[in-house]
């Protein structure tokens, strides 16, 4: 039973009685609530999916997006049931950032299709968690190991994430361009061997540049920030005091805060205090911080960074005494620097406390892009980079700023579980196909253990079943159809308009993924029954795709030593379509908390809900 009550606090009287709405999970209410959250989602869904736009009923700000986690932040949902589903996609959406669409749809399917059974909740919930295994298993059994030293190879697994926005309105050669930018940009985070840094994709700053051509975009080494009014005092040609002894001897040592040092702080001492009448405050905190400024020209700081304002007395000693100065930093700004510079953000007044909490530059420099100055902080100890992105509308700049970080999340999942699927939906009918096998030759000892006869674990299992072959479907939009290969199980995408009885296939006799093809035989068949050629995913060894006809070059290995080569073929070459990839840990993650949610709402009985 789920409950869900505003709060005392919302009623318009304290003393008002609850007015409690009761809802069973079969109430047309629930239903059409569920359908519609799925429709949203799927509409949404691949690379041919339509963007959404997102106002509240306030007139406030409106959202323009396809991506998962822009949408359900932005989407307000009532039903307690769906506010369960979307918690679950948030959740899994924290951790992995991709596969929040795949996620809820296979979840609100589930859900959906199981009440339409008619069978009894806890029994479906016990044959989809059989089945759930064994789709596992069938992922295990077609993953492929990434050679990350393959650029081609990650190329395309960024690729493959991008592409899925519509919204970022990118044309082929430009798609491949950002994706190289995206990669180049996750590499340079990547610390070099022996070095006490750790990897983190919080090291890449994206930077959203309006107005310019996406082509524009570019990667550069350390941090830039913004030149504003603030800034007006710097020249092209920075000039910082350099260290000029011990192991940082040549580089800028800077020093960061995020405390107002305008002179009325009350955070330079942590004990209470009192002022005679002939006592100014303000002298008292500026002259603290005059003996802190002290200490940190003594120290040989070249660049003092604060988040708030600088008090003009304590900036003009600065300047007097050679140091740079930056105040009025955004909470972005001051964790850039944070980043590139390695410098602890210091608290409070204490000249004491500064010993350790400094950081280093190697260079600053004022530059000139995008119409606009930039200061270009640079550290070559610190694995930290800057990823301009530039779009021509500010709607389409954040879908694509969002998507990519999505991309360098995916590369880092990669980097520590170097496996990837098939994409585009051929996992999900390779999934279909190959438990509606399992299905027909389950024996009577497994519905024994299930504690279900045939017809309802028939029922159930394809139900299941089913709701993969619904997913991959959900890739193809306004009257596009697919068929499957019976031999490989991959998908063939037919646009709207066309039949299978057409010549499409004849032609694009590549699968959805890339990297199967298939071939017809010279006695007329249905295009349902063609098959494949030269692929080898579905087997128990599968070996090492030929360079020339497919990005993925690593070896390909099952559960023993020996690999089988997959011959180039010569169709694949003359296409050229890119392959398509999806993140195994991402995918596997998505399907697990699919199914688990859908079993626990499957599990609820009825929703409270107080109305005042």
């Amino acid at each position: 039973m789920c409950a869900s009550s505003p709060g005392l606090g919302h009623r318009s009287l304290p003393n008002q009685q609850a007015n409690i709405k009761t809802y069973t999970l079969k109430s047309q209410q629930v239903l059409l609530a569920i359908s519609t959250f799925k429709q949203i989602l799927q509409s949404c869904y691949g690379p041919m999916g339509h963007a959404k736009m997102i106002q509240n009923n306030s007139g406030g700000y409106m959202t323009t997006t396809s991506a998962s986690s822009k949408l359900l932040q932005n989407l307000t949902v009532s039903k307690p049931v769906l506010k369960l589903m979307v918690a679950a996609i948030q959740g899994h959406l924290s951790r992995f950032s991709d596969g929040g669409l795949y996620c809820g749809l296979v979840m609100s399917s589930l859900v959906h299709t199981c009440i339409g059974t008619g069978l009894h909740p806890v029994l479906c919930c016990t044959i989809n968690e059989h089945l759930a295994q064994k789709c596992l298993q069938l992922l295990d059994s077609i993953k492929i190991p990434v050679d990350i030293a393959d650029m081609r190879t990650m190329i395309c697994i960024v690729r493959s994430v991008i592409e899925t926005k519509p919204l970022c309105n990118l044309t082929h050669k430009e798609l491949d361009y950002i994706s190289a930018l995206v990669l180049e940009a996750f590499l340079k985070a990547v610390p070099n061997i022996g070095s006490s840094n750790t990897m983190s994709i919080s090291h890449i700053e994206l930077l959203s540049v309006e107005g310019f051509p996406a082509h524009q975009s570019r990667v550069l080494d350390g941090v830039l920030l913004e030149a504003t009014k603030f800034m007006t005092v710097l020249s092209k040609t920075v000039t910082m005091p350099q260290v000029q002894s011990g192991p940082q001897q040549g580089q800028i040592r800077v020093a960061l805060y995020d405390i107002s040092m305008a002179g009325d702080s009350q955070n330079f001492v942590d004990v209470d205090y009192e002022f005679m009448s002939d006592v100014s405050a303000q002298d008292v905190v500026v002259s603290e911080m005059m003996r802190m400024a002290e200490r940190l020209v003594a120290d040989e700081v070249g660049l003092v960074a604060c988040q708030k304002v600088i008090h003009p007395t304590v900036k003009k000693f600065f300047k007097e005494s050679g140091v740079w100065t930056l105040d009025r930093l955004s909470r972005m700004h001051i964790d850039a620097v944070h980043k590139v510079t390695g410098a602890q953000i210091i608290s409070a007044f204490n000249p004491d406390l500064l010993s350790d909490t400094y950081g280093y530059l190697t260079s600053a420099n004022m530059i000139e892009m995008y119409n606009k100055s930039y200061l270009h902080l640079l550290n070559h100890s610190q694995p930290i980079c800057t990823l301009a992105l530039c779009s021509r509308t500010g709607a389409v700049l954040e879908e694509l700023k969002n998507v990519c970080n999505v991309a360098n999340q995916t590369l880092g999942l990669i980097l520590s579980n170097p496996m990837v699927l098939p994409g585009a939906g051929c996992t999900e009918t390779y999934i279909a196909s190959n438990l509606n096998k399992y299905i027909s030759s389950t024996d009577e000892s497994c519905l024994e253990e299930l504690g279900c006869t045939r017809a309802q674990y028939l029922t159930v299992a394809n139900n299941f079943a089913s709701c993969f072959e619904a997913v991959a479907m959900a890739l193809e939009h306004d009257g596009g159809s697919h068929v499957t290969d019976p031999t490989n199980h991959h998908r063939y995408s037919i646009p709207p308009g066309l039949s299978q009885d057409s010549d499409w296939l004849n032609v694009h006799n590549i699968c959805a993924c890339g990297i199967t093809t298939f071939h017809t035989s010279e006695e007329p068949q249905n295009h349902m029954t063609r098959r494949s050629k030269n692929c080898e995913l579905p087997t128990e060894n599968v070996g090492n795709v030929d360079e020339s006809s497919s990005p993925v070059t690593s070896q390909f290995k099952a559960n023993r030593n020996e690999s089988n080569n997959i011959a180039t073929d010569p169709d694949r070459q003359a296409s050229r379509k890119p392959v398509v990839l999806d993140c195994f840990s991402i995918k596997r993650n998505a399907l697990c908390i699919a199914v688990e949610t859908a079993n626990m709402v499957l599990r609820i009985k009825h929703t409270l809900e107080d109305t005042n």
